[in-house]
């Protein structure tokens, strides 16, 4: 069992070209009644929830469609919004801030015969470091229906009847597994 990834990716062999499944996605994107929100430009996609339905953790879906060796592959990547990722790599670059600054300080009072109590500093910022992305692991685990609910109706959008589909990872085939929440 592989540890749970920060950000899940999956990749989808489409039956179709990259102009086409772009053209798919902007239209159900663009019908007043789609179950999901977003934007599409070019051959990208940034997929939500509808706004009355989502919550913090609720997840988005990247999806990018490349032309690779004559067939068309579908790249999705789950992650926070990015209100929510910004926050979180803010908070990570703060920690890594304290901690140098934390090391130099508390080196320099070692060097100078001080009680070098500036390095105390260091495992207080690895351990919010872990509980941060505890956090994150905590909203992925909130987020896993959502996640699964993404997925299955940007494949209804562009395989409704799930004729010439074919996953490339064969690792994502349970929803846990789908979802990376394993």
């Amino acid at each position: 069992m592989s540890p749970p990834k920060m950000r899940p990716i999956f990749e989808i062999e489409l039956a179709t070209d990259p102009e086409s499944a772009a053209v798919t996605l902007k239209r159900h994107l663009a019908s007043p009644d789609a179950a999901l929100e977003g934007v599409a430009s070019g051959h990208y996609a940034e997929l939500t929830l509808p706004e009355a339905e989502r919550h913090r953790w609720s997840p988005c879906l990247s999806v990018t469609l490349e032309e690779r060796a004559g067939r068309t592959l579908l790249h999705g990547r789950f992650g926070p919004h990015p209100h929510i990722w910004t926050f979180f790599m803010f908070l990570h670059g703060g920690l890594l801030f304290i901690a140098t600054v934390a090391i130099v300080w508390g080196l320099s009072q070692w060097l100078l015969a001080m009680t070098p109590w500036a390095l105390l500093l260091v495992p207080l910022c690895l351990a919010s470091h872990g509980g941060l992305y505890a956090a994150s692991l905590f909203g992925q685990r909130l987020g896993a229906q959502e996640m699964l609910r993404l997925r299955e109706t940007l494949e209804s959008w562009l395989h409704p009847s799930d004729e010439g589909q074919q996953e490339t990872d064969p690792a994502h085939h349970t929803a846990e597994e789908r979802t990376g929440t394993l």
